[in-house]
C-alpha cells in the first residue's frame, strides 16, 4: 500500500501551496479507485444473493425459518434499507461508480491546475456513463431514482455549460448523495438478504437428523462465523464511504486552494485495506460454512 510520509508533507508545504503534488493528487484520486473497486466487488455479492433470494422464493416447498427472535445474527444498523430483491440491482449502482470514478478523475485534473478546455476534451467518459445511466432501468424507484435521475442531470448540465469547471463543482453534493443515498443504505439491504439467506440454512440443520448432532454444530457455527465476516466488511465499507464523501468535497475545495491530502488520502487507504481484509474472512467464512 502506497502511503504519504513526512518527508512529502515537507515538500507539498515547500511548494507554497500554489500547486499541487502531482504525486499526492493522482494518489489521492487513486484512493477513491480503490474505495470504487471494494464497492463493486460487494455489489457482485449483493447480486449473487439476490438471485439467491428470488431462486429460493421460486422452489414449490418453502424453505425453513427460524422461530421468531431465534436468528442469530445481529443487524447491522437500525435504519432501513434499499429494495433488496429487483434482479437487476446491480447494474445501475456499478454505473454509479463509475460515473463518481470518472467524476472524481476530472474534479482531479481541474484541481491539479489544468486548462478547463483540455479537461473538458478529456471528461467524454464521465459524459458516456451519463447517456447510459440516462437509460438504465432503476429497480426499485422512489428516493433512489430521484438521485439517480439529479446525477443524470447534473452531468449534463456539465457537458453543456459554458462555465465547465463551475458546473463540475457544482455537481459535488449530488455525487455524494449517490454515496449517501444509495450506497450506504445498500449496506443495510445487502446484509439483510445474507442473513435471511444464512438464518434458513442454519435452522435446516436442525432438520437434518442424518447429520450428527455435533456436525450440525460446526456447520451452523461456520455459518455464524461466515455472517459475522460480512457484518465487519460491510460496517467497514459504510465507513469508507462516509470517507469519500468526505474526500469528494475536499477535492472539490481543492479546485480553487489546495487541502492537505496527506491525512484524507491516507484515511481511505487505511479504511480500505481494513474492508479488504474483512472480506477475505467472509469469503474463507463461506467456503467453509459450504463444506
Amino acid at each position: 500500500m502506497r502511503r504519504f510520509t513526512f518527508l512529502s508533507l515537507i515538500v507539498f508545504t515547500l511548494g507554497a501551496c500554489a500547486q499541487i503534488p502531482q504525486g499526492e493528487l493522482k494518489a489521492y484520486v487513486d484512493s477513491v479507485t480503490t474505495a470504487r473497486n471494494q464497492g463493486e466487488t460487494l455489489t457482485a455479492d449483493w447480486q449473487s444473493a439476490i438471485q439467491e433470494f428470488r431462486r429460493r422464493q421460486a422452489t414449490t416447498s418453502p424453505s425453513p425459518t427460524p422461530s421468531a427472535g431465534a436468528t442469530p445474527f445481529p443487524p447491522l444498523v437500525s435504519n432501513d434499507g434499499n429494495s433488496p430483491t429487483e434482479p437487476n440491482a446491480s447494474e445501475v449502482r456499478l454505473l454509479a461508480w463509475s460515473a463518481i470514478g470518472a467524476y472524481t478523475d476530472v474534479l482531479g485534473q481541474l484541481a491539479a491546475g489544468k486548462g478547463v478546455d483540455e479537461v473538458k476534451g478529456t471528461a467524454g467518459r464521465l459524459f458516456d456513463v451519463g447517456v447510459k445511466l440516462s437509460g438504465a432501468t432503476i429497480p426499485g424507484g422512489g428516493a433512489i431514482a430521484s438521485v439517480i435521475q439529479s446525477l443524470v442531470g447534473e452531468l449534463e448540465k456539465a457537458r453543456q455549460a459554458a462555465e465547465f469547471k463551475e458546473a463540475i463543482k457544482a455537481a459535488a453534493p449530488t455525487i455524494q448523495n449517490v454515496i449517501s443515498k444509495v450506497f450506504i443504505p445498500d449496506t443495510v439491504s445487502h446484509y439483510g438478504l445474507r442473513t435471511s439467506l444464512a438464518a434458513e440454512d442454519h435452522a435446516a440443520m436442525i432438520l437434518k437428523p442424518d447429520v450428527p448432532s455435533g456436525s450440525r454444530a460446526l456447520r451452523q457455527k461456520r455459518i455464524e462465523d461466515e455472517m459475522a465476516a460480512l457484518r465487519a466488511s460491510l460496517n467497514g465499507y459504510r465507513q469508507l464511504l462516509l470517507q469519500v464523501n468526505k474526500s469528494i468535497g475536499a477535492l472539490k475545495l481543492a479546485v480553487d486552494r489546495p487541502p492537505d491530502f496527506v491525512l484524507e488520502a491516507n484515511r481511505i487507504l487505511d479504511i480500505a485495506a481494513e474492508v479488504k481484509t474483512h472480506w477475505m474472512a467472509y469469503e474463507n467464512a463461506r467456503k467453509e460454512a459450504s463444506n
